[in-house]
């Protein structure tokens, strides 16, 4: 089964009219500054259409993990080079990690101990705040 066959049903994007480029901005900029905090500097955003929740785990082939995680791998001198790979949710329970230097919740996914993706939590509270009170 590959990326185009599967879509998560436990997956919500958020997509809205006119504020949808200042949210997308709010959100890249909070990433950027929550993955500086864990010394992360190459990433890549997952699209909502490629990402999957726990529920998904049970029943997404293993492809997925390919085409959408490890896929740009590399090994050099015994050191492993790859984007960090970031997964944007609304769903408290994949982010059961709170990090009090960015007061956010967030989850990871690892292989072979290292950190390969991040889950991190948004709120609506929060994405409303934004575009109510940012000028």
């Amino acid at each position: 089964m590959s990326k185009k066959e599967f879509r998560s049903d436990y997956i919500i994007d958020f997509k809205s009219n006119l504020k949808d480029i200042k949210i997308k901005k709010y959100i890249e900029k909070s990433v950027k500054s929550f993955l500086k905090k864990h010394e992360i500097y190459d990433y890549l955003l997952i699209s909502p259409e490629n990402q999957i929740t726990h529920k998904d785990f049970k029943v997404v082939d293993f492809s997925y993990f390919y085409e959408n995680i490890v896929f740009d791998f590399s090994k050099e001198n015994d050191i492993l080079n790859m984007k960090t790979k970031v997964c944007i949710t609304f769903d408290k329970r994949l982010c059961n990690i709170y990090d009090d230097h960015t007061n956010r919740y967030y989850n990871t996914l690892s292989i072979g101990g290292s950190n390969v993706a991040y889950y991190i939590l948004f709120t609506l509270d929060e994405i409303y705040d934004y575009i109510y009170y940012d000028v």
